[in-house]
């Protein structure tokens, strides 16, 4: 005898294979798949907050100065964060007048003598 037990047909290949496979799978049930990596924002010049809200340099200067628009001012420069430009132009949306319908048709309904 040669002192190996036969406990399966498999051959030492595929029980290494088949263990491999059951290994990946744990290790992937382990890991949270929803696990979002927190994205860092680069702050942006003056320059790219023309071009992304379309203004001339004389208005977005005025907007800065009455700060009305989202800025960020570091040793006299100053910088901006697109996703917040972005936000400021969506606080402007004006409704369509399906939208505005819809309002008034919703305020009378709720003011409705019963």
């Amino acid at each position: 005898m040669d002192g190996n037990i036969v406990l399966s047909s498999i051959n030492l290949n595929e029980l290494c294979n088949l263990l491999g496979a059951q290994i990946k799978a744990d290790i992937a049930k382990a890991i949270p798949t929803n696990t979002q990596v927190p994205q860092i924002e680069t702050p942006i010049g003056f320059e790219a907050a023309l071009l992304i809200l379309g203004l001339k340099e004389r208005t977005l200067r005025a907007k800065i100065s009455a700060r009305e628009i989202p800025y960020y001012q570091q040793g006299g420069r100053l910088y901006f964060f697109e996703s917040e430009l972005i936000a400021y132009v969506r606080q402007g949306k004006v409704k369509t007048m399906s939208e505005i319908q819809t309002d008034a048709d919703s305020y009378i309904n709720s003011t409705k003598k019963k």
